[in-house]
């Protein structure tokens, strides 16, 4: 059909170069309505039904303070710095250590033995506002699986000639789930904190 519109417009360069470009157009619509019938599969299995239901994602806060935590041991001496026990969310606490770098753990129990805690298979941050520390719990459906943490302190710490200081966004997984484990320059990124709970929902996952 178009082969006859085609040479029925030979003596006009002008129509024929525009019934070139409504050839075009036709033949690309119809490619695309062609390419978009794409087979579904069946959706009514168990297993897929529940690959498909959405997960809801949340956040909650946890603040460190006098009223949360309290000293996980009697100290040794007047010089013993003694580590703390935190309320967490749910049934999980954060150990407090400022033994070498002020630190804390993540999780529901842990050793006795405070210079074990460096080896332990915890989420650990770098403890940079004291019992001002904020922790942000990330939920799926309502249970915590990962945390988010802003981290903040003098470069000189892991580089004496360094200078500046280091912002940033720390998330890692609780134990039990896919791991995760990244950081964000808050200071290159104004939407670190949005960023880092969009790639934590990404990498959600139960072991």
């Amino acid at each position: 059909m178009l082969e006859i519109i085609f040479k029925a417009k030979l003596k006009s360069p002008i129509k024929l170069r525009s019934l070139y470009v409504a050839a075009a157009i036709v033949l690309l619509v119809i490619s695309c309505r062609a390419q978009s019938k794409v087979v579904v599969a069946p959706t009514n299995t168990p297993a897929l039904m529940k690959a498909a239901s959405k997960i809801k994602f949340t956040s909650v806060h946890t603040k460190l303070n006098e009223k949360t935590c309290q000293s996980f041991r009697e100290p040794k001496s007047d010089e013993d710095e003694v580590p703390l026990t935190c309320t967490g969310y749910k049934d999980y606490k954060i150990f407090v250590s400022t033994h070498n770098v002020a630190s804390f753990y993540v999780g529901r129990e842990i050793s006795k033995d405070v210079d074990s805690w460096t080896n332990v298979e915890l989420p650990s941050f770098v403890l940079n506002a004291g019992l001002n520390q904020v922790i942000e719990w990330r939920l799926a459906d309502g249970e915590p699986f990962a945390c988010i943490v802003r981290t903040e302190y003098d470069e000189r710490i892991l580089d004496p000639d360094a200078k500046g200081t280091i912002n940033e966004i720390v998330v890692q997984n609780l134990r039990g789930f896919a791991p995760i484990r990244f950081s964000i320059d808050a200071k290159k990124s104004k939407c670190a904190n949005k960023e880092a709970r969009r790639r934590a929902d990404a990498g959600y996952g139960k072991l």
